[in-house]
Formats: structure tokens, sequence, C-alpha cells
């Protein structure tokens, strides 16, 4: 109401004498700026900022309280340089191979925030023998000054678990919500290095066969839980 609004600016005034300031972080869904919000934050030295998840709703304090972005790492990179003597083929999951992939590989710089990470899963196919070094991993990106950082790990086949029982239990769940996902938009191929193929369709029945089998600690996460439901779930709808 009117009224309020005026008592709310009155306050804001006298607020701003104290040099108290107002920081607006908008959690709601709308499009424009409530002009109101607006005028009371400029009236205290602040802004109004739109969020959109609790993420954001993190780093937009972070960088009122500190005065500085919360971005640690930009135009960050990372490049696997695979050893052909060792790899086979490989596949980066999620991603679809158009007709320019071989041309134009897919590159997504990133800009990483206090407490973010990126990850990136492969599907990997070893050659015979005993070579050890599979491939190295290069990561770039700058502190935020102007400075080119770059760090290079060696990944090693004693780095791979010799069995599912031995897998981290992130790995597990990385793989079992990869597998659905390409499931659900059918782009389970052969790898487009070699046209291998993995000798059978994996459907929604054979994922969730999959995820029965998983270490018990990983059934105490209340969101494998739900995903376990959702693969029960997809696994009843009629096959079209």
């Amino acid at each position: 109401p009117d009224v309020i609004a005026a008592k709310m600016t009155q306050m804001c005034h006298a607020a701003a004498q104290a040099r108290v300031q107002l920081q607006v972080l908008d959690v709601s869904t709308r499009q424009d700026r409530d002009p109101r919000l607006r005028e009371w934050s400029t009236l205290l030295g602040g802004d109004v900022r739109n969020v959109e998840d609790e993420r954001q709703i993190y780093w937009q304090l972070l960088e009122v309280l500190t005065g500085r972005s919360p971005v640690v790492a930009a135009e960050a990179r990372l490049t696997i340089r695979f050893n052909p003597a060792a790899v086979a083929a490989y596949r980066l999951i999620g991603h679809d191979a158009g007709g320019l992939a071989g041309i134009n590989p897919a590159v997504a710089p990133a800009q990483l925030r206090a407490r973010e990470a990126a990850t990136a899963l492969f599907e990997i196919w070893f050659q015979p023998g005993a070579e050890d070094e599979l491939a190295q991993a290069v990561v770039s990106w700058d502190n935020g000054s102007g400075q080119k950082m770059e760090l290079t790990q060696r990944i090693g086949r004693r780095q791979f678990a010799r069995s599912t029982a031995a897998m981290p239990l992130s790995l597990w769940q990385a793989a079992l919500a990869a597998e659905t996902a390409e499931t659900l938009r059918g782009s389970r191929e052969a790898l487009r290095e070699l046209n291998l193929t993995t000798g059978g369709v994996r459907g929604v029945s054979n994922v969730l066969a999959a995820a029965q089998h998983a270490p018990s600690p990983l059934w105490e996460r209340p969101d494998f839980r739900r995903f376990v439901r959702l693969l029960e779930a997809l696994d009843e709808l009629p096959v079209r």
C-alpha cells in the first residue's frame, strides 16, 4: 500500500544518514525490476540484482561483502590429449557429434566461481598392451588479473578401477545418469573414431538393473533413491 511504501521511503532516508547500505536480491520470476525496490536500494547506495537459484545468491552476497567478483577462473578450458598407443577410441558423454564435429570440436570455455566445479565424462576403449599413460589433462584459465595459468595432470592406466565394485560412488552415479540421458535421447551409437559398437542396446530396463547393483552407500543418498524411482516410472511406460 502507498501508506506503507511512504513509511519505507522515509525509513530509507533515515537509514541513509546512518550510512546503512541496502542490497536487494530479487528471487521473483518477474522480468522487470520492481521500481520501489530500485528506489530504496538507490537511496541506500545499493542495487537490485535478479537471482535464479541459491548458487547465485551465494555469489552475489560474496561479491557484495568482499567487493570482488566471485569468478576465480575466467576462460577456463579443459583439454584431454589421449595417447593413441594406449587408447583405441573415446567418446565424450553427452556430446552429440554433428557433421562438423571432426572439423570444429566442441570447445566451451567456462567461468568458474567460488565453490563451483565442472565435470566431463568420457567413455574410453583401451588398446591391448601394457602402455600405462593414457592421456594428459591440461587445464588453463585466467586468474582474474589477466595472467594465464595452466596445470597438466598425467592420467595413467593404474588410476582406473579394475571393477565396478571399486568405482567411486560419484562415478557410479554419473555413469548411470549419463546412460539414462543417452537412452532417452536415443543417442547411443558407435564410437565415431573407429565405428565401434557396444554389442547391444542399453535401454532403461538395463540401466535400472545396473542401478539395483549399486553399492549400498549410494542407496543412502536421497537423490539417488529419487533417481531410481524415476527409472522405475520410465520402465513402466509403454514402448512406442
